[in-house]
């Protein structure tokens, strides 16, 4: 069951990159099975508690499954909460208006929840319509054994209590917050957006720099026609390296080209900054970085990506690393380091902050920025097509 689930949420793997089709192709099906070996670990779980404890399906299901998407989301493999349940409501304005309390994990386990709970009462009422005794784990179907089970089950009564005061309570918000939406002043803003599909896995010498450059140039100047309020560039469209002295003709380049348009802009970077340690000696932090460039190309403000890729932007484990620079011909050249500042950005009359590709994934970064003053947010990624 997971790997069918994750082959079909993963299916875009075979899409991105230069590599070959069966590179793509391996990628994808052994993500789908280390996904779906949680769906494993989720039902043997679940199995245990239940013969422990005895609790209908319905309250330990629920609960299992939201810890283990949690562990896979932030702890396990360092992170991957690609494909939780609760997204599945993001068409949903209703029901997904909830995660502003219980967040991603709490419509999942709300999900979950109501299916297996209208599983058990379709089953009750099948085994009564034909005279069959009831499963032993389906729920009592009528409120008075109902009653009598709780009194016999202290600590089931106090976990069904309180997940009902979290429900009418998760309800009377969600009805409050949406009243003071629809009520709020609204603003227009207009945002041109540019994919370059610039493969960053190409050589970057100085004639695929230019080629690239030259491509943004133009789609910079197109949209610069439209008078957008802001331009923002998919993620490492820049071919240089911003306030870096090496390469300062890049960023001449494109503090010129902000210039001519007259019009803010956000893109991604490599960010080199050397500080010196308590020895006096010069060292080297690297980020990967979100700029925010005024109508006069003058950068704004700066924005550190603060949950990074494992595998991709560093390696966890010092032994991986060990390892991986052992057998891999290329390894992660260098570890990036995390921000630790939630940036925003003012755009009058709003302010905003970014996510920056795999950050989107990851509620609580979302709530932090939100927490301090962002009204919308730009998610910066980069996708290559063949």
């Amino acid at each position: 069951m997971g790997f069918i689930y994750f082959t079909g949420i993963l299916a875009w793997v075979r899409l991105i990159g230069r590599n070959t089709n069966i590179d793509n192709a391996f990628a994808w099906l052994l993500f789908a099975i280390f996904g779906g070996v949680y769906f494993g670990l989720f039902s043997a779980t679940a199995k245990a508690i239940r013969q422990r404890l005895h609790w209908p399906d319905h309250f330990i299901l629920p609960v299992v499954w939201v810890a283990w998407e949690y562990l896979r989301g932030h702890i396990l493999t360092a992170g991957w909460p690609w494909g939780s349940l609760g997204h599945t409501q993001y068409a949903n304005p209703a029901f997904r208006q909830l995660a502003s309390v219980v967040g991603v994990g709490g419509l999942s386990f709300l999900v979950l929840f109501i299916n297996i709970l209208g599983t058990d009462l379709l089953e009750k009422f099948v085994r009564q319509t034909r005279g069959l005794p009831p499963a032993w784990r389906s729920i009592p179907f009528s409120l008075a054994s109902l009653q009598d089970a709780l009194r016999k089950k202290t600590i089931q009564t106090v976990v069904i209590a309180s997940i009902i005061l979290l429900g009418i309570f998760s309800g009377v918000y969600v009805v409050i917050e949406t009243l003071l939406f629809v009520n709020l002043p609204k603003n227009t803003l207009t945002v041109a957006l540019l994919q370059g599909n610039i493969n960053t896995r190409q050589k970057w010498d100085s004639t695929y720099r230019k080629k690239a450059m030259a491509t943004m140039r133009d789609l910079h100047q197109t949209a610069a026609k439209q008078h957008p309020d802001l331009i923002v560039w998919a993620e490492s469209c820049f071919p240089g390296i911003l306030e870096f002295e090496p390469l300062q003709k890049w960023n001449n380049q494109l503090r010129s080209l902000i210039r001519e348009s007259g019009i803010p802009t956000l893109l991604t970077s490599n960010e080199y900054l050397q500080e010196k340690d308590l020895e006096k000696k010069p060292v080297w932090h690297h980020y990967n970085s979100a700029f925010y460039l005024g109508k006069q190309g003058q950068t704004l403000g700066r924005y550190r990506k603060i949950h990074l890729v494992p595998f991709g932007e560093y390696i966890p484990y010092n032994f991986l690393k060990r390892y991986l620079q052992t057998v891999v011909q290329e390894p992660v050249p260098i570890d990036f380091e995390p921000g630790d500042d939630y940036s925003n950005f003012r755009l009058d009359p709003v302010n905003f902050s970014v996510l920056i590709c795999y950050e989107d994934l990851f509620e609580e970064l979302g709530y932090q920025l939100a927490r301090e003053g962002a009204d919308f947010f730009c998610v910066v990624a980069r996708f290559i097509l063949q």
